[in-house]
């Protein structure tokens, strides 16, 4: 056996091995998600009895308000760093793209590919690898990416349930 076919060998091994990494069940256990969850619709609740005119960007600054006077009231017995962290994941979810903001912050990241709510990969500095980012379930992957599809003129269903979407740079 040459040396060609032995790197090709070894490459194939390596590729097998990343993809049985890939399938392994990656169980995610948030203790805050309850409080989270009652957050999220409270700030949604407040965001529509003021009549916020449009949830996005652009009026963060007022959603982060109404924010963090919800977690006062709901997080008063959770540490300051715990609550940074919520508030942090909740105003990505209301105004962002969710889980996603993270990896889509990092210039180092250049492309994002969601293969379920526990299987999100990166291409980072050239190389593909799982990230640590996951979901809550298949829906909340649902609605984070109608959120980017929709975003960019695209649709995603049953019929047709793979999208390649580019998002505009944003500097700032």
């Amino acid at each position: 056996m040459g040396l060609l076919e032995r790197m090709e060998q070894q490459r194939l091994g390596e590729k097998d091995k990343a993809q049985e990494e890939g399938k392994k069940e990656v169980f995610h256990v948030d203790i805050h998600q309850d409080l989270k969850n009652r957050v999220h619709q409270e700030v949604i609740n407040e965001i529509n009895s003021n009549k916020v005119e449009k949830v996005g960007k652009e009026n963060a600054i007022e959603i982060l308000r109404i924010l963090e006077n919800v977690m006062t009231v709901e997080a008063e017995n959770v540490n300051r760093l715990d609550r940074s962290r919520i508030t942090e994941e909740l105003l990505n979810e209301i105004i962002g793209y969710g889980p996603l903001e993270i990896l889509l912050n990092d210039p180092d990241i250049t492309e994002i590919m969601v293969n379920g709510y526990n299987r999100v990969y990166i291409e980072k500095n050239g190389k593909i690898q799982l990230s640590q980012v996951v979901f809550k379930d298949n829906q909340h992957v649902m609605n984070v990416i109608d959120r980017i599809v929709s975003s960019v003129g695209r649709h995603i269903d049953e019929s047709s349930p793979m999208v390649d979407a580019r998002l505009r740079m944003v500097h700032g």
